[in-house]
């Protein structure tokens, strides 16, 4: 049996939404290794966030940040400039 978590970590994960081929392996492989990850690691729970587009991508970003609390955030962007001010916040 594995010990207790001491600290639970939320990751946050925002990924564009699966449109085509490639988008929809990198959302089928991010899936996989969030379920893989909590079930190696208790003390580890994730928000995973697709979106088509940057504002709701920022929107996604901005509510894990607000109302998820989230230790840690990974980001795949559409484009860096709309991202930047919530992904520094």
């Amino acid at each position: 049996a594995r010990a207790e978590a001491w600290f639970r970590w939320w990751l946050g994960v925002a990924i564009p939404s699966a449109t085509h081929g490639f988008m929809g392996g990198l959302n089928y492989h991010a899936q996989a290794t969030i379920d893989r990850l909590e079930q190696e690691h208790e003390n580890l729970d994730f928000v995973l966030a697709t979106a088509g587009d940057s504002g709701t991508m920022v929107n996604d970003i901005e509510d894990m940040v607000a109302t998820r609390d989230i230790d840690a955030l990974v980001v795949l962007p559409f484009e860096s400039e709309p991202l930047t001010g919530p992904v520094q916040a």
